[in-house]
């Protein structure tokens, strides 16, 4: 049934590319401001550590989203009957992958700030000594590393598969069983 939500959608699958590549632009040049501001000398304490770390990964998510935008909005279709190229179909489930690695370690990195911020603030005795540079590069490094372990099941989700038209597209891997979707959707939830 045609509704009034389907029609924007298809409206909005025209000038989402666009709008994407626009907005990951203006993005991607705003993280390299904030990481030149914050990386100055003067400007060096945990909570600037914290947010650098956390503009470079927003700013790789959006270096990441900027040609998958542009081939699957503005040129092609993000659609399997479109024929794509193998390394369009590889990039695309490389790029989903990363993506959601950028933004899981972006969300635990906001987290970390906060309790950073929150001992800081409410605690100012145990603030020096607990919110350092040296806790706040290891919370950075366990963050990136823990984040990598627990996207290992999204990392084996999917594989590119040739389609009979000559084109190719994803499908799942023949291990993925019910459960490990299951387990995966909440891991992420």
């Amino acid at each position: 049934e045609e509704t009034p939500l389907k029609r924007f959608s298809v409206w909005y699958q025209g000038v989402h590319g666009y709008v994407s590549i626009v907005v990951s632009v203006f993005g991607i040049i705003s993280n390299i401001m904030n990481i030149m501001v914050l990386t100055q000398k003067c400007m060096i304490t945990p909570t600037n550590y914290l947010l650098t770390a956390l503009a470079i990964a927003d700013m790789s998510t959006m270096a990441s989203y900027l040609p998958y935008a542009t081939y699957f909005y503005c040129i092609a279709v993000p659609d399997w009957r479109y024929n794509h190229p193998y390394g369009w179909i590889a990039y695309l489930i490389f790029n989903t992958n990363f993506i959601i690695t950028c933004h899981t370690i972006a969300m635990w990195l906001t987290v970390a700030l906060a309790v950073f911020r929150y001992i800081v603030v409410c605690h100012h005795t145990l603030g020096p000594r607990l919110c350092n540079l040296r806790r706040a590069k290891v919370t950075i490094v366990a963050v990136f590393f823990m984040t990598l372990v627990f996207c290992i099941p999204n990392y084996v989700m999917y594989r590119p598969t040739g389609l009979k038209t000559g084109g190719f597209w994803f499908e799942e891997n023949t291990f993925v069983t019910p459960f490990h979707k299951v387990f995966n959707f909440w891991l992420f939830g």
